[in-house]
């Protein structure tokens, strides 16, 4: 049975198609937020600090090619804290999400079997970061003895998301109502660990450190937080 939600965005879409001529988005929400990946993510946040790995721990050749292909931006980075345990953060960033030229938030839910990975387990819910509640997906990836529990969300112009009809609503809405042409980003943060619970716990530490280790630029293109 087709969603509320999905007839909702298929009636959007086709007024987007309709009205397409008579509003072109002519703003765009990349000139405001003015994103810079690598400024905007310290190598030192809280308890952890960037390790130097090899690339391979994080992505392969053919992934890193792809992310440089269909977004405007990409961050790749193992932080490691002083017991040495590790958290891969990975952000990739469009100044389009309209999905022009295929530039627009892809899903781990289609790059890691992609990759190989079996996913085993996908858990919408909420994430509390330093008191804010942050809608996101969990979701466990495995690819032979590899275990990979990883924390993802989607933003559009800033705002936190972890359902992708919602950001195409959201999308569409920012064309319609507001003529502009918003940006959109993924967030992850994963860990290999066969003990998913342990490692959600890791990545919610680390995402703990991290929101207070960015500045505030950072923390609303993010989390969608303004303090």
């Amino acid at each position: 049975m087709v969603s509320r939600q999905n007839w909702i965005c298929a009636l959007l879409m086709a007024g987007a198609g309709v009205g397409s001529h008579a509003l072109t988005p002519s703003v765009y929400t990349a000139d405001r937020n003015r994103i810079d990946l690598t400024a905007m993510t310290p190598p030192t946040v809280g308890a952890w600090h960037e390790e130097v790995s090899p690339i391979s721990l994080v992505e392969s050749p053919e992934v890193g090619a792809e992310l440089r292909r269909v977004y405007s931006q990409s961050l790749m980075r193992v932080y490691r804290n002083a017991e040495g345990v590790r958290v891969m953060l990975a952000v990739a960033y469009t100044s389009d999400q309209r999905g022009v030229s295929g530039h627009q938030v892809h899903m781990p839910e289609a790059c890691y079997p992609a990759q190989g990975f079996k996913i085993i387990e996908r858990m919408p819910g909420t994430l509390n970061v330093a008191g804010h509640d942050i809608p996101v997906v969990r979701m466990v990836a495995r690819q032979g003895s590899r275990i990979e529990p990883l924390i993802y969300w989607m933003t559009l112009d800033g705002k936190p998301e972890n359902s992708q009809v919602k950001l195409k609503l959201d999308q569409v809405r920012s064309s319609l109502m507001r003529g502009e042409v918003a940006d959109g980003m993924i967030f992850r943060v994963s860990v290999i660990d066969a003990d998913s619970a342990r490692a959600y716990r890791i990545e919610s530490d680390f995402l703990n450190d991290f929101f207070h280790g960015v500045g505030p630029r950072a923390r609303r293109n993010f989390f969608g937080v303004s303090t």
